[in-house]
């Protein structure tokens, strides 16, 4: 069977966000956000053993609201010329969140048929 590149992998965008705790450690935390986090641990301490303070440390990333993205890596399949297939990699890490959100948002704008 003959595998028809363009009606597969065309624009078909692969990526892979890196995600850190937004404080590095749970008393680094203003009391809001520690009060926030312990209503967060008392739904994950039904499963786990666990303090809040020890959660926070291995979990507090992979909630939006706890965690802040720290790398975007976003890849891509391309046909060359010869017509092999290549997959092409770009990663974003910059200074700061933010940063790094709109540079990913910038290449995707300006590859993909859409706007976000």
């Amino acid at each position: 069977m003959k595998i028809h590149f363009d009606n597969i992998f065309r624009n078909f965008l692969v990526i892979d966000i890196e995600t850190a705790s937004a404080y590095k450690e749970y008393q680094d935390m203003d009391e809001r956000m520690q009060s926030l986090w312990d209503k967060k641990a008392s739904f994950l301490q039904k499963t786990e053993e666990s303090t809040p303070e020890e959660l926070y440390t291995g979990k507090g990333a992979i909630y939006a609201e706890f965690g802040k993205v720290i790398c975007i890596s976003a890849g891509v399949f391309t046909k060359e010329e010869d017509n092999t297939i290549g997959f092409r990699i770009k990663s974003f890490a910059l200074e700061s969140e933010k940063e790094t959100l709109l540079a990913f948002k910038k290449l995707v704008e300006s590859k993909f048929d859409f706007v976000l």
